[in-house]
Formats: C-alpha cells, structure tokens, sequence
C-alpha cells in the first residue's frame, strides 16, 4: 500500500474513533455531573486534574519511543527494535517511580496548604489522588506499547481501544447514578480501573503480535540508545510539562478564589477544548511514523511526499 494512501486510511480510523468518542465523552460529562453534583464533579476535576494533566506527558514521550522505533523498522533492524523497547520499558519504569515520588510529595503540600476543599470531603478527595497516582503510574507503563502500535502504524487498534474506553466510562458514569455509597471515591476507583485495564490489552496484543516486543533488559540494554532516547524525550518532556504547569495553575488559581464549583465549570469546558485539540493531533499521529520508516530507510523524497500530503 502507498505511504499517502496508508496515512489517508489510518487518518479515517482516528477520525471515526473521534466522531464517536466526542458525542459518548461529552455525554459522560453530562451523566457524571448530575451524579456527583457541582461540588464533588469540582473536587475530582481539581485533585484528579493534578495528575490527569500528566497524561498529556504521554504524547510527547510515546512520540519519542515511536520515532526511535519507526526509524530502526526503516532500517530493517530487528535486533535494534527490540533494545529501542527495552530501554523504553527501563526509562518509563524510572519514570513512573520518579512520578510516583512527586506525586506523593507534592499531595501533601496541596493537600495541607494549596486546595479549598471542604472539611467533611477531604478524605474522599485524598483516596480519588491516591487512585488517580496509581492511574498516571499505569499510563506511564504503557507508553513503550503506545509507541510499538503506532510505530507499526496500527491506527484501528487505536481506534477501537478509544472507543473502548469511552463506552466503559459511560458505563462506569452510568452505574455511579444509582449508586449508594460515596460516588465521588467510587468513581475515582473506577477510572483507575479502566487505565489498569486498557494497559493489561495493550501489552496483551502487542507480545502476541510484535516480535519486538521481549522484555529483556539485560541481554537486549544499549547504553548509546538509552542516553539518545533520553535526551530526545527529555527536550519533548520540557515542553509539555510547561504547558501542563501553566494550564494545571489556572485550576489551582480558580480553586483557591472561586472554590470547586467553579473547577466543575472549568472541567466542562476541559472537556470541549480537549475534544478539539484532537483534531490536529489525530492527523499527527497517523503521519509521523511513516515520516520516520522513510528517513530511516534512507527514502528522502517519499519522507518530503508524505509531509506534503499531511500538509
């Protein structure tokens, strides 16, 4: 199949993902927000909004695991991509550990001197940053697989594991309705859950299918590989984490003068911007590992092609 016409297939697939998943997310917000009510709906979007910015992390590491792994598949060089996953796998571990440790720091400082939430619901707030930490430890696992499916440029997976989520979410937003304990830390629990589980399909398909796909740190480690994927994902990871700093203390800015009704206002409209910056993100997905096979095959001129048909 032709780069162009391969790019314009898997561009339909993310875009039929997304003409489904923005209807059933925004129908989820809806469904949630009556459930928890204003004040709870606020006190997830504050406290899991804290950690659920980091998930924006994922992109920009998961596209530098995906270039390195896309340019050694141009290459032809399975011995390398199978080192490029293992220090992949080594560097997120780190990572997730590092995460771990700020997030449990930094929960207490907000926790005691930063967030404005009421007395009797501290300690739910407390248990959905706990699920919420463990959640943003999982997303971080995943991203090795994250970048394997789109290095291989397996955009249907991705399409059905959004839809997935989205369904499950719904479901989850569905059952909190009727339920009669604390809905606020049960559906900090569920969305826990659903990470947990979208990580486990994930590694689950990509050792069946990819051969790349060994975990051996030992036999398969590249020291020159680790200190380069280092350095790229270091320079992709300073500018996300300034734009999550910079949109996560408009939260705090909003919770500290206006309280968490208005961080439910702000996470509603969260949602919208987010389903709208999907759109350039999808058609970046579906083009830039075959952006990489091409300069990594040594074809510069299908590279300069396929950019011009992304343009």
């Amino acid at each position: 199949m032709q780069a162009s016409h391969r790019v314009a297939m898997n561009t339909g697939f993310l875009y039929g993902r997304m003409a489904i998943t923005v209807f059933i997310s925004l129908y989820t917000t809806r469904v949630i927000l009556n459930a928890l009510g204003a004040g709870d709906f606020g006190i997830f979007n504050i406290v899991g909004g804290a950690i659920a910015m980091l998930t924006f992390l994922n992109t920009s590491m998961a596209a530098a695991t995906q270039r390195f792994m896309s340019y050694a598949q141009g290459e032809g060089d399975q011995n390398k991509q199978k080192s490029i996953f293992n220090v992949s796998v080594v560097l997120h571990g780190a990572i997730a550990l590092a995460v771990l440790a700020l997030l449990e720091g930094a929960g207490w400082i907000l926790f005691h001197y930063v967030f404005k939430i009421a007395p009797g619901r501290m300690d739910a707030a407390w248990m959905v940053y706990q699920f919420a930490a463990i959640s943003t430890v999982f997303t971080i696992l995943s991203v090795p697989y994250d970048a394997v499916i789109n290095a291989h440029e397996n955009m249907l997976l991705f399409a059905i594991l959004g839809i997935i989520e989205a369904l499950l979410k719904l479901v989850v937003a569905l059952f909190i309705v009727h339920l009669a304990g604390d809905k606020l830390v049960f559906y900090g629990f569920w969305m826990a859950g659903i990470s947990i589980f979208l990580m486990l399909l994930r590694v689950l398909y990509c050792h069946s299918r990819y051969a790349e796909c060994v975990i051996a740190p030992i036999l398969h480690f590249n020291r020159r590989l680790f200190r380069e994927m280092t350095s790229f994902a270091g320079w992709s990871l300073l500018g996300s984490s300034s734009g999550m700093v910079a949109n996560y203390g408009q939260s705090i800015v909003v919770n500290s003068f206006f309280g968490t009704s208005a961080n439910a206002a702000q996470g509603v409209a969260g949602q919208v911007t987010g389903q709208l910056g999907a759109l350039s993100v999808t058609m970046l997905k579906a083009l830039n590992p075959v952006l990489a096979k091409s300069e990594g095959a040594g074809n510069r001129s299908l590279m300069i092609k396929v950019s011009m048909f992304g343009t």
